[in-house]
């Protein structure tokens, strides 16, 4: 019976999710009230169908944007809290993802990096996986410079994964005050 349940409640979150395509190019971009942006870094040693984050809403990275390698995804969310649920290999084989360690924040009007979430499976046939959402803000920093330096001028990148971390407002300070100075 508890078993009938989790799958019909995994069943109900799956199907009020909505894909969430990323951003791909630099620009003039404006955000709704109440919305911010999400950095997130992907790093996976198998092709994914899916990547399920429930939360504020719930949304669903899809197969195209979970291929093999290491990526950062720039997606839109509304504000508020939210957590990597299940990490899906096919549509019937997945992974649920438990813990705090995987939560993260969404403030409005920002861009929010919320770690590099690691995946490592053995392979497609189940096994074991291995989760992780790892700081690397100094690269998040550097990927959002080189792809985004229209919106990085526009609006800041901040840390909202678990835990604290100063480095990007530090970065973002000297680099505001350089440009000052400059002038």
């Amino acid at each position: 019976m508890v078993r009938l349940l989790t799958v019909f409640l995994l069943s109900l979150v799956s199907a009020c999710s909505f894909r969430a395509n990323s951003i791909k190019q630099d620009g003039d971009y404006s955000l709704a009230p109440g919305e911010g942006l999400v950095l997130i870094g992907v790093e996976t040693n198998i092709d994914l169908l899916k990547l399920t984050v429930v939360g504020e809403e719930n949304i669903f990275l899809p197969w195209e944007e979970l291929q093999k390698g290491d990526r950062y995804l720039l997606v839109e969310l509304k504000a508020g809290e939210y957590r990597f649920s299940r990490v899906s290999l096919t549509s019937t084989y997945y992974y649920s993802v438990h813990g705090s360690e995987f939560t993260f924040e969404v403030r409005p009007g920002t861009v929010n990096y919320v770690g590099d979430f690691r995946i490592r499976n053995a392979n497609w046939f189940g096994g074991t996986a291995y989760f992780s959402l790892i700081n690397q803000s100094s690269l998040a920093l550097e990927f959002m410079e080189e792809n985004f330096p229209q919106l990085m001028s526009a609006t800041s990148l901040t840390y909202a994964g678990p835990g604290t971390d100063g480095f990007l407002e530090f970065a973002q300070s000297l680099r505001a005050g350089a440009s000052g100075a400059a002038e």
